[in-house]
């Protein structure tokens, strides 16, 4: 997860992103690779998680 941070004029936003992955156990290989990214943005006093 990775997360980053951003503001001016007095709007904040955050951005985390989710980098998700199902490995098959028996070979190690990679089956499903996905990134999703989630954004909020507000005011600096509405923003929180």
């Amino acid at each position: 997860m990775l997360e980053n941070r951003a503001s001016a004029r007095g709007v904040q936003q955050t951005s985390y992103i989710f980098q998700l992955s199902l490995t098959e156990v028996k070979t190690g290989l990679a089956v499903w690779e996905e990134e999703k990214t989630i954004t909020k943005q507000g005011s600096r006093n509405s923003i929180g998680f």
